[in-house]
Formats: C-alpha cells, sequence, structure tokens
C-alpha cells in the first residue's frame, strides 16, 4: 500500500531540494511535502513510518524528537549506524519506550527496527 502523504525533512537545504526534484520527476508533488528543518519540523505523533539514514551523532541526541514523531504503533528505521555503533543509538530509543522488532547487520553497518508501542488506529 503505497503511503497517502510523505513528509521529508531535511536540515541541509541541498538534500531538501534533492527530495523535492525526485518528487517532481516521480509525479509525486502533490503526496510528498518536503520541509527543510530540523527534526522538531516533522509532524508530531503522525509518522507511520520514519526512516532516519543519518549517523548516530544526529540519531542519539535527537532520540526524544524522533520518537515524538511516532504514531502508536510505528515502525521506525534508523540506518546510517556502524555494527560496533549500533547498541549505542538503539538504547535512547529503547528507553523510550520502543521496541526492537529487528536488527540487520550487512558490510560493517546496522539496520535498527524499531516499533512504538500500541496499535496504529484504524481510519476508517
Amino acid at each position: 500500500f503505497p503511503a497517502a502523504t510523505v513528509t521529508a525533512v531535511d536540515n541541509d537545504p541541498e538534500a531538501a531540494e534533492t527530495t523535492r526534484e525526485n518528487a517532481q520527476a516521480n509525479q509525486l508533488v502533490q503526496r510528498v511535502e518536503v520541509r527543510t528543518a530540523g527534526v522538531e519540523a516533522a509532524p508530531a505523533g503522525e509518522g507511520e513510518l520514519i526512516f532516519a539514514n543519518i549517523r548516530p551523532a544526529v540519531l542519539i541526541p535527537n532520540a526524544a524528537e524522533i520518537v515524538a514523531c511516532a504514531a502508536p504503533g510505528a515502525d521506525l528505521l534508523l540506518s546510517g549506524i556502524l555494527d560496533d555503533e549500533g547498541d549505542a543509538v538503539a538504547a535512547p530509543y529503547l528507553a523510550r519506550g520502543l521496541l526492537l522488532a529487528q536488527r540487520r547487520e550487512r558490510d560493517g553497518w546496522v539496520l535498527l527496527h524499531l516499533r512504538a508501542p500500541g496499535s496504529p488506529v484504524d481510519p476508517a
């Protein structure tokens, strides 16, 4: 099922512009909102799927703000993490009540799949 809407947030203006260009090229501008800002600009409590591909120097100190974006039952995918950094990145998310659904390692990198507690609300 494709997402109805996507909010993409990046504090790097060049990355945000690239996201806008990709949305345009794929005829998705009506479904993708791009914000050039920090994670605090993401909608609070609404994200059903949150993907953050950035280093632990950002993932760890921004854990509270990233978790605040998650809807009940949301999936969070965190990457850009070296194998030996995985536990340190997971810790502040687990401390905020998220559950570790899966940890995948490949070529020295790790992906953390975390899940927010609760059930997503059925829109019907």
